[in-house]
């Protein structure tokens, strides 16, 4: 069985979501694309 789904998201999001999880008060990363570029933003 296989099962897609897909979703409107990006990394700056993701990392939203992961320090809201892991309760982050910081994140360092590190970005090489324009793609990086919402991550680095916030």
């Amino acid at each position: 069985m296989l099962e897609f789904a897909v979703i409107s998201t990006d990394k700056g999001e993701a990392l939203d979501i992961l320090r809201a999880e892991h309760d982050a008060s910081a994140v360092v990363f590190f970005g090489d694309d324009v793609t990086d570029e919402k991550a680095s933003a916030g």
